[in-house]
């Protein structure tokens, strides 16, 4: 079991020059600042297996996600071992995420976001480290 975690880098204002003039790409409207969008996939013990700057910070998670190659690398995973996400990604046989809206009404739904969330709350700490 692993986590893969989204997050955004803060930055500067990119120069019109360095982004191809395309310097709202990189404005978080979420955040409201401006940054990249980071990827880190972690192993229980929150050690990366695997890090990279994925993709301007307008990008929502689920793309820098596919974007970055995360897909890839949980398809090379053997069975019966498995990543937790946020909900912004695809639910896969490799790639766990919490239950959403009304299915989180669910007792048995809701203890299980409870712990999907420590194993992610695990991270942020490290990741903020």
């Amino acid at each position: 079991m692993g986590f893969s975690r989204e997050r955004i880098q803060r930055t500067k204002r990119p120069s019109k020059k360095c982004v191809c003039g395309n310097v709202v790409a990189y404005f978080s409207g979420h955040y409201e600042h401006y940054g990249v969008n980071c990827l880190g996939i972690c192993d229980v013990e929150g050690r990366y297996l695997f890090f990279c700057v994925a993709s301007p910070g307008k990008t929502n998670d689920a793309l820098s996600f596919v974007e970055a190659g995360g897909n890839k690398i949980l398809q090379l995973l053997p069975k019966g071992v498995y990543f937790v996400g946020d909900a912004a990604y695809e639910l896969s046989d490799q790639l766990i995420i919490p239950f959403t809206g009304p299915q989180r009404d669910n007792h048995i739904n809701d203890a299980f976001n409870f712990f999907n969330l420590k194993v992610g709350l695990g991270l942020k700490c490290l990741s903020h480290a």
